[in-house]
């Protein structure tokens, strides 16, 4: 060995492998060094036994390509296995990808402990890989989500793996000394028809997979590019919104609300519109999905109340007392001070609270009961209405009438519509009517297109309309034209 390489700094290493007196192998690192004395060259050795590096080592590399707790390949050996199949051009193959969910999982570990949500994980893994055998892949993602590929060229070979996935979750699974009933959801992509990457494929499963856990019945769902371009016009309304509250892009119009037996407008449903510079006015169903989940909602909610309050406040000092009708959001009620935010827009206004009506939906009703009444009741000690929107839509429309001290009641337009076609429909809205009166609430129902459904919404009992028969929404400006052909005074209290 050249003697430079000796006298270098740190000296010359290599590792071999040592046997031990018992037979046993071992991995050993030697480190020879060299250096020049009055005795002439002098040479050095030192010995390691390295085997305790070489297991932390395997640890690292173990730990980086499989799932700690379910012992499965983990996201960076799934990624490795896909991608050898995409560059693989000699060989093409058409493959699927699942991204499988448990059901509710969260309420395991919320109900019996991480132990045991981990037990299930587990057992859930080891039956999915007994399942798949050597036909596909099956890896742990994160949390409750484990990722399955497998060959499969068309959408009925990935319905009958995911039904293949479902079956075999039939029977009771045991994890410890629990037996579950485990039911999962799954996103299933494509390739090379949904995607030609890794991240593409997983991102496009993950989409389907969301489609599943939102729906009601379906248990797997397959991609499709609209779940895509949905998500990228999501993602583009929230980098805009900003911009359109800092530019004042968002104003307000105005629905006509009337009584039934002479058609007076007594009152007006505040709706939100988006005044786009490229997309033109944008109606609230395309972007109050994405306002409600996004840091802007109190505030763009609170500038409807005010908004709708001023604009109130200046048709009651014309003569024309018009109830608004305002449409709360649930991170107002999240925020905690929703009554002081009432009070504030009133003393600030100078609005008449009985000329201000809040509509609330049945998500908001599901949060809390106890801080709701709380809330509910501090705002109508301020003389302020609270009415249920969209009634007889929900799961327990009967139920919040017990619960909540509501003012009035507003009936769907979904029955509304097929009232004169719908016997059911029709038994639903004359049985809603006299429910709200025998409790005393007020009626409003909403969706009527013509004159014979308002006449006989009248003949039930119904005293309060509103819907495109009586005028669609409407600029402010509109509206107050339709207000000066009409006395003053129109609402009293």
């Amino acid at each position: 060995m050249p003697r430079d390489r000796l006298m270098a700094p740190g000296g010359h290493v290599v590792e071999f492998e040592g046997r031990r007196r018992n037979g046993d192998i071992f991995p050993v690192e030697a480190c020879f060094s060299g250096s020049t004395g009055i005795d002439g060259f002098q040479y050095g050795a030192i010995l390691r036994d390295i085997s305790a590096r070489h297991r932390a080592v395997e640890r690292i590399r173990y730990l980086a390509e499989f799932d700690a707790l379910t012992g499965l390949p983990n996201r960076n050996s799934l990624k490795a296995h896909l991608d050898a199949v995409f560059a693989d051009v000699s060989q093409p193959r058409a493959v699927m990808l699942l991204a499988i969910s448990i059901d509710k999982f969260q309420d395991i570990n919320d109900l019996l402990g991480h132990e045991c949500g981990d037990q299930v994980l587990r057992a859930v893994g080891l039956r999915l890989s007994e399942r798949i055998g050597n036909r596909g892949f099956v890896a742990r993602l994160s949390g409750d989500e484990f990722g399955l590929y497998i060959d499969g060229a068309s959408e009925q070979d990935a319905m009958a793996v995911c039904e293949d996935c479902a079956l075999v979750f039939a029977s009771p699974l045991l994890a410890g000394a629990r037996a579950y009933r485990i039911s999962l959801r799954i996103g299933v992509a494509m390739f090379p028809g949904d995607a030609r990457s890794f991240d593409d494929l997983l991102g496009n499963a993950h989409l389907a997979l969301h489609r599943a856990k939102a729906s009601e019945r379906r248990g797997h769902v397959l991609y499709r590019r609209v779940f895509r371009d949905e998500l990228e016009v999501r993602l583009s309304i929230e980098a805009e919104l900003v911009r359109a509250e800092a530019q004042s892009e968002f104003e307000l119009f105005y629905q006509p609300q009337v009584m039934l037996n002479d058609r007076r407008t007594i009152g007006a449903e505040a709706l939100i519109r988006w005044r786009h510079p490229q997309r033109g006015l944008m109606s609230p169903g395309c972007f109050m999905p994405v306002v409600n989940t996004s840091p802007l909602s109190n505030r763009i909610a609170g500038w409807v109340m005010d908004t709708a309050c001023r604009q109130a406040r200046a048709w009651e000092l014309m003569g024309h007392r018009i109830r608004v009708s305002v449409n709360l959001s649930p991170s107002q009620f999240q925020s905690d001070n929703l009554a002081e935010s009432v009070r504030l827009i009133l003393a600030t206004t100078g609005l008449t609270p009985s000329l201000l009506e809040l509509e609330v939906t049945e998500d908001i009703l599901l949060d809390g009961v106890d801080r709701l009444l709380a809330i509910f009741a501090e705002i109508q000690s301020l003389g302020v209405r609270i009415v249920f929107d969209d009634f007889g839509t929900g799961y327990a429309g009967l139920s919040y009438l017990k619960k909540f001290p509501l003012d009035g009641l507003k009936i769907d337009q979904s029955f509304v519509s097929e009232l004169r076609t719908n016997r059911n429909a029709a038994a639903i809205v004359s049985s809603t009517i006299d429910l709200g009166r025998k409790l005393g609430l007020s009626l409003i129902a909403e969706g009527i297109e013509d004159a014979a459904t308002a006449d006989l919404l009248s003949d039930m009992g119904c005293e309060h309309a509103q819907g495109y028969f009586f005028g669609r929404p409407m600029p402010a400006a509109d509206f107050e034209a339709m207000l000066l052909g009409q006395p003053a005074e129109a609402l009293r209290d």
